[in-house]
């Protein structure tokens, strides 16, 4: 390495592609709230609650005189709640995949000290280690595996406002450094 190569910040866990993808997540986050709170309030979309309780004398948002149109939204009032939500929805699925990230280092480290351990017990013939029993141990924790890889699933694309950008804070999550 060049003397003159710069060289990594001490204790630097995110890439720069990742911060700018986190800082632009929060500024749609900040820019939809700060939009949505402007244009009208932050009810989500298909709220009623401004029909349903209506004050008595004062005029709901259903109750238009005859002949003239009703108010439209305006395609400002549409798209504020959406970037907000793209932004919220990327830095989630940020958050589970760095998170998750994290959790598979240690766990793998951890199991492979751990496997280490038994193979040298038992070649130490301390103990005697019951090699099909692990095996059929390891598969049921696969199968249990993969039925919570399916909720994880059905839960970006089912929960989260905008399943696109929740798989695209995923990718950059698990990125490598």
């Amino acid at each position: 390495m060049p003397e003159d190569a710069p060289k990594p910040a001490a204790g630097r866990t995110l890439t720069r592609v990742q911060i700018a993808c986190l800082l632009g997540a929060g500024v749609l986050m900040l820019l939809g709230a700060v939009l949505w709170g402007v244009t009208g309030g932050m009810d989500a979309p298909g709220d009623t609650r401004a029909e349903t309780h209506a004050t008595p004398g004062v005029q709901s948002l259903t109750d238009v005189p005859e002949g003239e149109p009703p108010p439209e939204d305006s395609l400002l009032d549409d798209l504020s709640p959406a970037v907000f939500r793209f932004g919220f929805s990327f830095v989630v699925g940020f958050a589970i995949a760095y998170a998750a990230r994290t959790f598979l280092r240690i766990s793998l480290v951890a199991a492979g000290v751990f496997l280490l351990l038994l193979l040298g017990l038992e070649y130490a013939g301390i103990i005697s280690v019951n090699w099909d029993t692990m095996q059929d141990h390891y598969r049921s924790l696969l199968a249990s595996t993969r039925e919570s890889l399916e909720s994880f699933r059905t839960f970006i694309t089912g929960r989260l406002p905008s399943a696109g950008a929740a798989l695209a804070g995923l990718v950059v999550g698990f990125r490598k450094r």
